[in-house]
């Protein structure tokens, strides 16, 4: 079992991807943005970090910028609507593991979570 951080601002995605971690037999912490998962990310240090992209306060970009430059994690996929030209591969480029379009997809968020752990 793994401790997996999600980092979503809206409270219905955050649900559902509680839901599906918690069915994978994952354990859940959660955070509301950037800034907060930063701070989670340092006191629960979890395994895995499922986060968005769009959020207040501090977006994913900003925060997976950070996480890049301090090397603070390598296991983090991105769950995010945001489609705009590049930012896929500007994630990827900044060590994202996987990014994954919305709507959350249970398989997907699966087999990307099972692959880092087993790597």
């Amino acid at each position: 079992m793994a401790k997996v951080l999600i980092i979503e601002d809206e409270q219905i995605t955050r649900t559902v991807l509680k839901k599906i971690v918690h069915d994978l037999g994952h354990e859940t912490v959660e955070a509301v943005n950037g800034h907060d998962g930063l701070e989670k990310i340092s006191t629960e240090r979890p395994d895995v970090v499922l986060t968005d992209l769009i959020m207040p306060e501090m977006d994913g970009e900003l925060m997976l910028s950070f996480l890049h430059l301090t090397h603070l994690h390598k296991n983090v996929i991105v769950i995010s609507a945001n489609v705009q030209n590049g930012i896929k591969e500007k994630c990827l480029g900044m060590g994202v593991f996987r990014f994954i379009d919305k709507p959350p997809d249970k398989k997907k968020i699966g087999e990307a979570i099972e692959e880092i752990l087993n790597k």
